[in-house]
């Protein structure tokens, strides 16, 4: 079978359509816009890979494959066929782009507003888990919300920062893709994983100045030495001579959960990527750690309804301490990310920023205060009560199981 039907076999599977290329294309406009996206994501995968390709030492043209899709699902994944394949759901820039609202911008009734919101996020992501019936009851409360704040002619206030909105939502993306595309280096270049692993493994864990600056040597002149000829590359290797200070003790990687340890390390090298992107698009780095942070905080949230939605089917005594552990995981992600910020600040590979580590301290402040405080705390219980009021409903106005997937993307206006 080849690559593309097996591509569209998984994605059915899995998302319950084939590879799409996003919104319809009913009209010359949507067309336009759909081409226009397409363009765009392929840009970005490509600069992101030769930025990672340079930053390894890795071949050059290095490519894995780009496959976009458009589903309610809204997730990024690596899978491996025949081929190494990297899916980027485009609906995950929609919900990046929702949340980041939520964050930027002041507007009326906002606990009702983000009730609802992760009402519909539960409704995606329960259909995507093959649980429509659950879906339904959230879709459900989602269009009440959504009715209740049409009859308070909630406008929605005014887009205060639309602007820092939409560019955290491109820089977030941007970093998904860079996380997935390291992913993808642990699949087809294991040695260069390994390398980088180790790299920041010494780089995060070591409160020792002349070993930090050995390991960061060690591993570009094992790259450099590896591919010698590679074209020009990021400003890394020049940056290493210069004098800088070293964290304190800190986690280090987790060193005995291979999976974590792999997810801190695609985060360390997406957000060295993300960074020098953004330089070639005209945007600070600082402003590009900012967004990524941002971006890991909504992966965090994304996990959460995850297992909010998912719990029943884990036995009772088990499902605080997955909760917990996810949270766990996340929160170590967190830190881990602050620490390799750091370091490429202190390698020179961007401009240190009076304030840089405050200005992160910050984004976790804020993003509890306006979404995930309510999201951790109140809305699970709040939830099973506004359930249990959708179940009553449903049980006197049942919907057949054949059409509820397609009654839940009506409500909630889902792909």
């Amino acid at each position: 079978m080849a690559d593309a039907d097996q591509i569209n076999a998984y994605l059915t599977a899995t998302r319950g359509s084939a590879s799409l290329t996003g919104p319809p294309r009913d009209t010359p406009e949507r067309t336009k816009a759909a081409n226009e996206l397409a363009d765009y994501y392929s840009e970005l995968h490509q600069g992101l890979a030769i930025i990672l390709a340079h930053s390894l030492y890795m071949e050059n043209p290095w490519t894995t494959p780009l496959t976009v899709v458009y589903s309610a699902l809204g997730h990024a994944e690596t899978i491996t066929l025949d081929t190494v394949h990297l899916v980027y759901d485009q609906y995950l820039g929609q919900i990046f782009n929702s949340l980041n609202r939520f964050y930027y911008e002041e507007r009326d009734y906002h606990r009702l507003r983000l009730n609802g919101y992760l009402h519909k996020l539960c409704a995606s992501r329960a259909l995507a888990a093959g649980r429509p019936g659950r879906a339904l009851e959230h879709a459900n409360i989602y269009a009440v919300v959504q009715s209740v704040l049409a009859k308070k002619s909630a406008s929605g206030g005014a887009a205060t920062a639309s602007h820092s909105r939409a560019v955290t939502t491109s820089l977030v993306e941007g970093f998904v893709v860079a996380h997935e595309l390291m992913h993808c280096v642990y699949s087809t270049h294991p040695e260069v994983a390994t390398a980088a692993e180790s790299f920041c493994v010494d780089l995060v864990a070591s409160s020792d100045r002349e070993s930090v600056h050995e390991a960061a040597v060690t591993f570009m002149t094992r790259r450099h030495d590896a591919y010698a000829v590679a074209p020009a590359r990021p400003a890394l290797p020049e940056a290493l001579g210069f004098d800088f200070d070293v964290m304190g003790p800190t986690f280090g990687v987790a060193s005995d959960d291979v999976s974590l340890r792999e997810e801190c390390v695609c985060d360390g090298f997406a957000i060295l990527a993300t960074g020098l992107w953004a330089r070639t698009q005209g945007i600070g780095s600082s402003e590009a750690v900012k967004a990524a942070f941002i971006g890991l905080h909504h992966l965090r949230l994304l996990s959460h309804i995850d297992s909010l939605v998912t719990k029943d089917d884990t036995p009772q005594q088990e499902s605080p301490q997955r909760g917990l552990r996810l949270l766990g995981e996340t929160q170590y992600r967190m830190s881990f990310f602050r620490s390799m910020e750091w370091a490429w600040r202190q390698l020179g590979i961007w401009p240190a920023v009076d304030g840089e580590a405050d200005n992160l301290i910050d984004v976790n402040e804020s993003y509890w205060d306006v979404i995930f405080d309510y999201a951790l705390d109140d809305f699970d219980g709040q939830s099973e009560n506004q359930r249990e009021i959708a179940r009553d409903k449903l049980d006197k106005h049942p919907v057949p199981l054949k059409n509820q997937r397609d009654e839940v993307r009506r409500l909630c206006g889902l792909p």
